[in-house]
């Protein structure tokens, strides 16, 4: 399993604000830019020619896009629809879903291209997140509004709208009732509830919304302020939710700060030291292997590490016949300048003797602050050797790109933000005008990466509309589908290279290529990492990643701890084949190319 010997990680997936590669009128400079950004990376909005962020919201880009946002899959063929509108339309299970949830009047004419106005739309999306609305606006909040009435009915709907953060105070004080509503404030007062007032991470687009949910979340529950940001499913928790021995961390917590006897030592940073120590070994109690509370501290380190940013030597590695072995260093990398070659066998970090300690140990022994020294002994061809490594920052490649005899390789080193539209370019501008017999896709050691990005790569394969895995939680499932043409859905002749190090994103793309015979897979099984985490930032800055789905593939296989069995299974290479440059399993792919 390749894991970066400057942090450990095992595939997991998220959200975070990327380049917007099609809308030619959206900027990363503009304030609209990550909102846009959160419907592109859901699959939501196509990021094609311009987005038109001043253009009015008509009722049909209001309903797809509110309805699309909660979660919802283009399935639903149920429901009752407004007498005017053909029940084979593409607005038509839309308005189902939405008449489901008691959100539209079915009763009424629907006018598909009309404006929507910002009372309107505030309204219904107050109600689609079942937000309760206060009998009468609070003195207070009347202060904020700008031009509006004092006697405005608004005024009640907006101080709802700004509790649970849809509008912001600048929203608040030049909102129009009767203006007709832009896209870029739709989107933006969707992304605002989604972040609830920050900048929430999260690491698969899990519903926020679900028709199930009986509890309404009320207007005075809004206005007060936790100390900690709390899900969204877990609002009104004291009607929902028994904590076992709950008051025992307060009566422990107390009892230190009353009677320890070294008081002066439970600073404020201490104590809050404790608390998340207190949160991470609750999460480890778990023993779920991909679930974890990341400490306040070690937060930007794991946001980057989903980039493929990293504070470190720079090396790819692998557990290899029960030895930690440097697979390869990275191009540029401190390992690299250092001398390390594939091949290395890791003995003593800094004087510790390391080869009975697991990966993950090992990685966070190596793994530290930029500018500081680690100290590796080597054992190469029967010789031990020391290298002193200055750690540096570091930029993992997501892709790779040679050929041999004629025929393209592809290296997926892992699922990042930009893969999926850097791949794109790279097979329109770079492969695919040289007629090549057939492409290799290399994802061996790829630890996975994003679930969106899992999407767009897949989805590279196969015609609009395909399915290509389903994500399947406590009480719903979603299917992710192409959500375009892709651009190699009429070419036939692939072969995937995968090991057990394939994990996860990359489990995803083999087993979506396997189950519709699009490619033949070679190699040994992989990982068998078949759950999704979901990222829930906290306002003390700790974040928890949790399990909270299954994703199966199109046939419904689930590849949890088997992996995806290859179809052409074979030895991974050994230490020796690496050192002298032997790839047996790219060697097969070629042939399989070849038709040999």
């Amino acid at each position: 399993m390749k894991i970066y010997i400057f942090f450990a990680i095992l595939s997991t997936f998220g959200l975070h604000h990327i380049t917007l590669a099609g809308f030619v009128d959206i900027r990363p400079n503009q304030e609209v830019y990550d909102s846009v950004q959160y419907f592109v990376e859901k699959n939501i909005i196509n990021d094609q020619g311009r987005f038109s962020p001043d253009s009015i919201v008509t009722h049909n880009f209001f309903w797809m896009l509110l309805i699309s946002e909660a979660g919802f899959s283009n399935g639903i063929t149920s429901g009752d629809l407004p007498s005017n509108i053909n029940p084979d339309s593409i607005i038509a299970p839309f308005l189902r879903q939405a008449s489901r949830l008691g959100l539209l009047n079915t009763n009424k004419e629907y006018l598909e291209n009309t404006p929507v106005t910002e009372l309107e739309a505030l309204k219904i999306i107050l109600a689609s997140k079942n937000i309760d609305i206060p009998n009468r606006p609070s003195v207070r909040f009347r202060k904020k509004v700008g031009k509006i009435s004092p006697r405005s009915g608004a005024i009640r709907y907006m101080e709802a709208g700004h509790a649970s953060h849809i509008l912001s105070a600048l929203d608040v004080s030049t909102f129009a009732p009767h203006r007709n509503l832009s896209r870029k404030k739709f989107v933006t007062w969707l992304h605002n509830y989604v972040v609830g007032g920050e900048k929430q991470e999260s690491t698969i687009e899990t519903s926020r919304y679900s028709s199930n949910n009986p509890n309404r979340r009320s207007f005075a529950d809004l206005q007060k302020r936790e100390q900690t940001k709390v899900p969204k499913a877990l609002k009104n928790a004291s009607q929902t939710l028994t904590i076992p021995d709950g008051k025992i961390l307060e009566a422990v917590l107390a009892q230190i700060e009353s009677s320890f006897r070294f008081d002066d030592q439970l600073t404020v940073e201490k104590k809050r030291d404790m608390i998340n120590a207190g949160i991470r070994a609750m999460v480890e109690a778990m023993d779920d292997k991909y679930s974890s509370y990341i400490q306040p501290k070690d937060v930007s380190k794991f946001k980057d590490s989903l980039d493929g940013k990293f504070s470190g030597v720079g090396a790819f590695v692998d557990m290899i016949d029960g030895k930690f072995t440097i697979e390869s260093p990275i191009k540029g990398s401190p390992a690299e300048d250092a001398g390390l070659e594939p091949g290395d066998i890791v003995i003593e970090v800094d004087g510790e003797n390391i080869e009975s300690e697991d990966t993950h140990t090992i990685v966070n022994m190596i793994k530290g602050e930029a500018g500081t020294d680690v100290t590796l002994n080597i054992l190469r061809e029967g010789r031990r050797i020391d290298f002193t490594i200055t750690r540096g920052e570091i930029t993992v490649p997501a892709l790779d790109l040679k050929w041999e005899k004629a025929i393209p390789i592809i290296g997926i080193h892992q699922f990042s933000r930009n893969t999926g539209t850097q791949l794109k370019q790279m097979i329109a501008n770079d492969i695919l005008p040289k007629n090549p017999r057939g492409i290799i896709i290399d994802v061996r050691s790829n630890p996975g990466g994003y679930l969106t990005t899992a999407v767009q790569v897949s989805s590279l394969f196969f015609e609009e509309g395909r399915e290509l895995f389903h994500v399947e939680y406590r009480k719903q499932k979603e299917t992710y589908k192409a959500p375009n043409d892709g651009i190699l859905k009429g070419f036939d002749n692939i072969v995937l290279l995968q090991n057990k190090g394939s994990a996860s994103a990359s489990e995803i793309l083999a087993a979506v290529l396997k189950d519709y015979n699009r490619a033949t897979i070679i190699g040994t099984p992989s990982l068998g990492k078949g759950t999704v985490q979901d990222v829930t930032n906290f306002n003390n800055g700790g974040v928890l990643k949790l399990t909270v789905a299954k994703w199966l593939s199109p046939k419904g296989n689930w590849v949890h701890e088997t992996g995806v069995i290859p179809d052409i299974e074979m030895e991974a290479q050994t230490v020796e084949q690496r050192r002298a440059d032997i790839d047996p399993p790219l060697d097969r792919a070629i042939n399989a190319v070849l038709g040999r």
